[in-house]
């Protein structure tokens, strides 16, 4: 692929903001599916935002290095919290 042809949104500083300022560029471009690459913790809550803003979203978690177990649990309760959170309408 291009380098041309990736959009990059950067002016968002958490993941609700991101994923409508990402969707408002796709729609402006006619884009209707995108590929979502984030760490694999955090690309289910993503998605789904993504989603929520009518689009079609592939996710493609990211290579990572090895978490210890305690770090890796951490990582997945915050996004859990996080994602409900943002479905009973809070902005996270």
């Amino acid at each position: 692929m291009p380098a041309e042809e990736i959009l990059v949104e950067t002016e968002s500083e958490n993941t609700m903001q991101s994923t409508v300022a990402a969707a408002r560029i796709m729609r402006r471009k006619g884009l209707q599916s995108c590929i979502l690459v984030s760490d694999g913790y955090h690309i289910f809550r993503a998605k789904k935002m993504l989603e929520a803003e009518g689009l079609k979203v592939y996710g493609s978690p990211r290579p990572a290095a090895p978490l210890n177990d305690l770090r890796q649990s951490w990582l997945y309760l915050r996004q859990s919290v996080a994602y409900l959170l943002w479905t009973l309408g809070l902005d996270v």
